[in-house]
């Protein structure tokens, strides 16, 4: 075959070869444009404001988000826009500003121990309900979270001694559930509040004796375990649990008028179960729980029950004035 000939049909399947690696480039460089175009997209219909309130309709309203390693502004876009979503279905300031914190909690937490070397980001979502408000935080892929973290029922409440323990335990306490585990090998923490927020005060009375007036959270699934912190916290006070209407704070007002309550609020993991579970917990102090005048006090030990400040505080006394071990 004559080389010109050859020398040109080579020149010609490098050039068809160029012109395929070229147009291979070029659709690779769209592609990439039109990704990072849909991502820029993504983003904004994430981090941007719209109506939630759908007549009728409870719909779950979730938006996600990948945020780069240390990138605080995105975390602050997240954390603006989840808060528009709960104000527009009325949650309370306090537990807007609750969740916040707990989004920069989590999302610190993650950057600095749910990262390795080379980690570029982790990824959040959060779901607001007009019932509650849900926020997941799921490490960078690879990055586990230490099985001692974990409890068996993967209900869990970290300690503060540990580094990675601090940021977590704040979000267990603001939070009304706090779940923990490592699914397909990534740590995640998801972490809930309810719209009805569990609000408790405290009154001090005289000798050594404190109440703590539930006005809010009534039917909260966390209430329980909410008047346990707050009777540990007021230790070594003997302890009024009142949960009925407002009521007079000073020991020198009338306190005797009977309380409301009814039945179904008093069972099961409300006040009554936080009152038996403190009474056993804590032996040398003395917790009464106040129930309404027709509620079956046989449910509870009778020394547990009262009808009125005055009959709870006349408990706590004779109980304290009893011979040891009667």
């Amino acid at each position: 075959m004559d080389r010109s000939l050859i020398i040109a049909l080579i020149g010609g399947v490098a050039t068809v070869v160029s012109a395929a690696v070229a147009a291979a480039i070029a659709r690779h460089r769209e592609k990439e444009r039109a990704n990072a175009k849909e991502r820029d997209v993504a983003e904004q219909r994430v981090l941007s404001p719209r109506s939630l309130v759908l007549p009728g309709a409870d719909p779950a309203e979730t938006f996600r988000a990948t945020i780069l390693v240390d990138d605080f502004s995105h975390v602050a876009r997240f954390s603006d826009e989840a808060a528009k979503r709960m104000t527009s279905y009325r949650f309370e300031v306090e537990s807007i500003a609750a969740f916040q914190t707990i989004i920069h909690e989590l999302v610190s937490n993650a950057f600095e121990h749910g990262c390795r070397p080379g980690d570029t980001s982790i990824e959040v979502s959060s779901e607001i309900t007009t019932a509650s408000a849900k926020l997941v935080v799921l490490n960078a892929k690879g990055s586990t979270l230490a099985s001692h973290m974990l409890l068996a029922d993967g209900i869990g409440e970290p300690q503060p001694i540990s580094p990675r323990g601090r940021g977590l335990f704040l979000a267990s306490r603001l939070s009304d559930w706090l779940l923990m585990d490592n699914p397909h090998g990534r740590g995640r923490v998801a972490v809930g509040l309810f719209r009805d927020r569990v609000v408790i005060s405290s009154v001090h009375l005289t000798n050594g004796i404190t109440v703590l007036c539930v006005s809010g959270g009534i039917h909260n699934p966390s209430l329980r375990r909410r008047i346990l912190e707050e009777i540990e916290s007021h230790e070594p006070d003997d302890i009024i649990v009142d949960c009925g209407p407002e009521r007079p704070d000073s020991p020198s007002e009338d306190p005797g008028a009977p309380v409301s309550m009814p039945t179904r609020l008093l069972t099961g993991s409300g006040p009554a179960r936080a009152v038996v579970d403190a009474n056993e917990r804590w032996r040398n102090r003395r917790m009464v729980v106040l129930v309404g005048p027709d509620y079956l006090q046989d449910l509870l030990p009778e020394s547990m029950v009262a009808i009125s400040r005055k009959e709870a505080v006349g408990k706590i006394r004779k109980v304290r004035t009893a011979p040891a071990g009667v």
